[in-house]
């Protein structure tokens, strides 16, 4: 009994991380219900962010009390993070789920991890060296991951069927530009939690604040540019049980769990599952959504995670070598071996972002 207590234990990380895979297929595929019935992408959103801050805003409260009040010190740089990573990476998201496809939109996230290191490079937080093994994986991985994105956006091929699937006539290509436009949006709010992580703001009252953020300015943006009243009446069940499980799952409740896997296994290991996410939506949208499966998206997702795979796999070279060269530091210094791999492989948890910053751990 206990060596089975023990094993759950062990893998609990692991579960929850394949859980939350399903949690974002289903959340991918009721979006795309839901915005083909008719819903406007940006009262998806402010419904979206409005009941994820009404789940998360007691939550925070209780577990820290006045702690969770929002500093002036914090206010800029949460109101930026929420306008960023939020409003418009989930507006471009959502506005590009609707004219592409669940399958697609969740293939292409996958390019996250790539142009988060493209991007990180050409700012000087990661190193791009061609001369070493590990430079030369990311820098590959981040191509293969490119080539892999063009062939989904360029190349469609023959049908694949798995159900009885219908031709879309949405334009496919508009999607795909507003997809990667929420790619290089989240990927910039990655580097931007670099020096997030610099404050002393807990994860669980920053995430409420990001909510309630942007509610606020998903729902401004929706009534500048939705005259209609009309377009914020819930029409179907559909839309209903869409917005309240992605308010609550997709954005409440999931970010709380990913937070604490990245702090039990670190943020390189919640990124391996992200194809599992891709496989998962790809095979539920063609059978429940009836979506086109094309030849190419299929080639198109191989080769992107294969690129995932290998940026990742460069990264945890670089993990490991810092963790060796940090141990034979300890031993010239004469330090607790003990003490010191222990909190070594605590920071390694979490991989680094930029050598040249004070606290360069990136916290996602």
């Amino acid at each position: 009994m206990s060596m089975r207590v023990g094993f759950l234990k062990k893998h609990i990380p692991t579960l929850a991380m394949v859980g939350l895979q399903f949690i974002y297929a289903v959340v991918n595929l009721l979006g795309k219900a839901a915005l083909s019935q008719g819903m406007s992408p940006l009262v998806y959103l402010s419904y979206r962010q409005g009941i994820a801050t009404i789940t998360l805003a007691p939550l925070a409260y209780v577990h820290h009390g006045r702690n969770a009040n929002l500093g002036m010190e914090n206010f800029w740089l949460i109101f930026l993070a929420s306008f960023l990573g939020v409003t418009i990476n989930q507006g471009l998201s959502f506005f590009g789920l609707r004219l592409g496809s669940a399958s697609l939109a969740t293939a292409m996230s996958n390019l996250v991890p790539a142009v988060t290191f493209l991007f990180a490079a050409l700012l000087g937080l990661e190193k791009a060296s061609l001369r070493d093994t590990r430079g030369l994986a990311k820098v590959a991985g981040t191509g293969v991951c490119v080539v892999g994105a063009g062939c989904m956006a360029f190349y469609r091929g023959p049908e694949v069927k798995l159900g009885n699937t219908y031709t879309s006539r949405e334009d496919w290509y508009l999607g795909c530009l507003f997809l990667f436009g929420s790619i290089c949006c989240w990927s910039m709010w990655l580097i931007l939690q670099v020096f997030i992580s610099r404050t002393s703001f807990q994860p669980l009252p920053w995430s409420a604040w990001i909510c309630f953020f942007a509610f606020l300015q998903s729902s401004a943006l929706t009534l500048a540019m939705e005259t209609d009243k009309s377009v914020w009446r819930l029409n179907s069940s559909t839309q209903i049980i869409c917005c309240l499980f992605t308010g609550v799952l997709g954005s409440g409740m999931s970010n709380t769990i990913q937070a604490w896997c990245i702090l039990k296994q670190g943020a390189l290991f919640t990124s391996m599952f992200a194809p599992l996410c891709t496989v998962i939506t790809t095979i539920m949208s063609s059978i429940f959504l009836h979506e086109e499966l094309h030849l190419g998206s299929l080639i198109g997702a191989t080769i992107v995670m294969g690129g995932l795979y290998t940026v990742l796999w460069g990264k945890a070279v670089e993990s490991r070598t810092i963790e060796q060269e940090r141990v034979e530091e300890a031993v010239c210094n004469g330090q607790d071996l003990t003490t010191g791999i222990q909190r070594i492989k605590m920071d390694l948890n979490e991989p680094l972002l930029g050598e040249g910053l004070d606290h360069d751990i990136e916290k996602n």
